[in-house]
């Protein structure tokens, strides 16, 4: 019985440090438009649906992006980490940071940029030869690149 108390106890606090942990690791997950608002207190912040607008310098790294239906909106980047391999002009971008509203610019701990499918069907297959859509019975090969 001793033991089953003890193991008990042990059990349950390992499950709330780990919850404890998790709680406290959380960050706020924000849209480009909404960095701005009056909801968005300050501190570390995840910033998503921007997509590159201009590059300015890649050493440091200094780029603006823009939220993917508003280009008129924009926010000015700044990071010391290296730029993701296939970081360009209009890629999509989620950022992980800080934002200093009096300087309207974010600081960038974190790039991350979306991948192009390696899975993507080529036209021949997406069109087939004839011009119609999709894959003509078997012909045409497999729809992914190896």
């Amino acid at each position: 019985m001793t033991k089953l108390i003890v193991v008990s106890t042990i059990f349950v606090c390992a499950l709330g440090v780990l919850v404890w942990a998790g709680l406290g690791a959380s960050m706020p997950v924000l849209m480009v438009s909404q960095i701005d608002s009056p909801a968005y207190a300050g501190g570390k912040v995840q910033l998503d649906g921007g997509k590159v607008a201009r590059i300015d310098s890649y050493t440091p790294l200094v780029f603006t992006i823009s939220p993917e239906n508003d280009p008129s909106c924009t926010v000015r980047v700044r990071s010391s980490r290296l730029a993701p391999e296939n970081f360009k002009v209009g890629i999509k971008v989620s950022l992980r940071g800080d934002y200093d509203r009096s300087a309207k610019e974010f600081t960038a701990y974190k790039i991350s940029t979306q991948c192009p499918s390696r899975y993507e069907a080529t036209k021949e297959v997406r069109e087939g030869a004839d011009g119609s859509a999709g894959n003509r019975g078997g012909e045409g090969g497999a729809p992914w690149k190896s």
